[in-house]
């Protein structure tokens, strides 16, 4: 042992027989660490601003190497680290580079997984967390998770502690069998799941799109008609011309309500559009394009005709006022209260326009029929004939008439889909918005958290009527404003921490604050309108 600790003294104090060896150890291990943190910088540039890591060739200066090997040429022009280093690994005097796509997997690796340690740490400092999730395929088709602040489903966090969720509103995530948000539910029910506004009326519009055989050939259509015209720079020319005011769109596969886009040309331009089809079909003639000629004319008949047009009037119209509330709820000052209103809005128009809207809908596309020539006929459908099982069963048929079977089997199927899927997707809305009189809200929360101490909460809220000034009225406002105050004693941290900060965020929050109303403060949508110990309307809590 004495020999030993001989041996660690003199290596301390650099006195031991190899301490020149013992010298340039240590150098190499400084200059390989100084190497390593200048490539996770590099990395860590790249990650931050969302570029690709390599390129065609994994060689230093050679085009196409990638933006990783081009940021360490760039640095080795001013560093003299990084330049010895390159310059040794272009002449190959050593074999260990640290460049290979190996060796960036294994450092992008590390720096996720610290990522991901110091996100955790921070989330249980803070206790209560929320989740929200979305996933999405990339661009090799691979599903991919995004994962906010807030939102962590893969590590040791307490799902006891967990206080609020929010997905979009696919089945695998919103299901109330098998859905995440239920299984989550099973284990803790107290984690309220909040639907996300931004992909409700998506899907609303999606389901609709598929209802019928008339509306996917519809929309199918539109999706020809730009791809002819796209095809090549002639033919997008040609569709100039004569469309000037609104270009034709391509159909979105993901943003249903987009598609009011594409809808608009075709609605508002239709006589510019059939004649660009006529200008394009007799270009393609002189070309002997034979295939470009077919389409086109193959495309201008179908857009010619009755059911076609009214399909687009009524397209609009539902598109139009879906799109006007799905951009207003993806807008990050909204709170939950104008998303319900807004939702509740959309279910109203939808159930007038069921009664009305067919009729208005043929007025509208009767003008523009006017001013194409377009005959305004139904197409003539084949009766069928019910046969007849016994001789005593009548032998009157039930005559229905083409606009009759377009009006049953497209719009009012088209209507009552979206009005069914908008109702199931606004179900979970209604149950967690429940509640109108502050003392009932606070004693629902109660209930509902086992954590709350009702009558708390409520003097709480009283009290932050007058806490708060006139300019704070989100809940991000509020928030900063709690840790930025000094002089808050009446303004507890449970308001904060059980409340405001606690629920997802799917369209964002506001109108949670007061605002000034000539010499007097309005109180926030769930709080009173004075510090009163009554209970007052409070739409929008508990």
């Amino acid at each position: 042992m004495a020999a030993w600790r001989t041996l660690h003294q003199r290596l301390q104090t650099g006195k031991a027989i190899d301490n020149v060896n013992q010298e340039l150890f240590v150098n190499e291990v400084n200059k390989w660490r100084e190497i390593l943190k200048r490539l996770i910088v590099v990395i860590t540039h790249l990650a931050e601003h969302n570029l690709a890591f390599r390129g065609h060739s994994e060689k230093l200066y050679e085009h196409g190497n990638g933006n990783f090997l081009g940021q360490v040429q760039l640095m080795a022009q001013f560093d003299p680290v990084m330049r010895d280093h390159v310059k040794r690994v272009a002449e190959k005097a050593v074999h260990e580079s640290y460049f290979s796509k190996m060796i960036q997997n294994e450092l992008i690796c590390l720096v996720g997984s610290c990522v991901t340690k110091t996100i955790v740490e921070r989330v249980k400092k803070s206790k209560y967390f929320s989740v929200i999730m979305d996933c999405t395929p990339d661009v090799s088709h691979d599903e991919q998770l995004s994962v906010v602040l807030r939102v962590v489903d893969y590590t040791n966090l307490d799902l006891a502690d967990c206080r609020g969720q929010s997905y979009d509103n696919g089945s695998n995530m919103q299901g109330k069998k098998q859905g995440v948000q239920s299984r989550i539910l099973e284990r803790n029910n107290k984690a309220l799941c909040v639907p996300c506004a931004s992909h409700t009326l998506n899907l609303v519009v999606g389901d609709a799109a598929k209802s019928s055989v008339t509306a996917l050939g519809f929309f199918g259509l539109l999706q020809r008609l730009y791809a002819l015209f796209s095809a090549s720079v002639h033919r997008w020319t040609i569709l100039q011309k004569h469309v000037t005011d609104f270009t034709i769109k391509p159909l979105s596969a993901t943003r249903w309500e987009a598609r009011v886009e594409s809808v608009k040309a075709v609605r508002y331009q239709l006589p510019e559009i059939l004649d660009a089809l006529t200008a394009l079909r007799e270009f393609a003639e002189e070309k002997q394009d034979s295939e470009c000629a077919s389409n086109a004319n193959s495309i201008h008949k179908e857009m010619k005709k009755w059911p076609f047009l009214v399909s687009t009037v009524i397209w609009y119209n539902v598109l139009f006022h879906i799109n006007k509330v799905s951009k207003l709820l993806q807008s990050p000052s909204v709170s939950v209260e104008v998303m319900r209103r807004e939702v509740l809005a959309v279910i109203a128009f939808l159930k007038d326009y069921r009664e009305d809207g067919f009729n208005s809908a043929k007025t509208d596309a009767r003008e523009i029929a006017e001013k194409i020539d377009l005959e305004m006929a139904w197409p003539e459908m084949r009766q069928r004939k019910k046969k007849r099982q016994f001789e005593y069963e009548g032998r009157e048929e039930t005559v229905c008439t083409a606009e009759d079977h377009f009006r049953r089997e497209f719009f009012l199927h088209m209507v009552d889909t979206t009005l069914v899927t908008v109702r199931d997707s606004t179900d979970q809305m209604q149950n967690v918005m429940q509640g109108k009189e502050l003392d009932e809200c606070c004693h629902r929360l109660e209930r509902k958290m086992n954590d709350v101490d009702a009558e708390d909460l409520k003097q709480e809220i009283i009290h932050a009527v007058k806490a708060f000034p006139p300019h704070v009225s989100s809940p991000f406002q509020m928030l900063d404003y709690v840790y930025s105050a000094v002089n808050l004693p009446q303004l507890e941290l449970c308001v904060e921490q059980k409340w405001l900060g606690l629920q997802p965020q799917a369209a964002g929050q506001e109108g949670m604050g007061p605002q000034t109303a000539g010499k007097e403060q309005q109180a926030p949508r769930y709080l009173p309108a004075h510090s009163s110990g009554n209970s007052q309307s409070t739409p929008g809590l508990y």
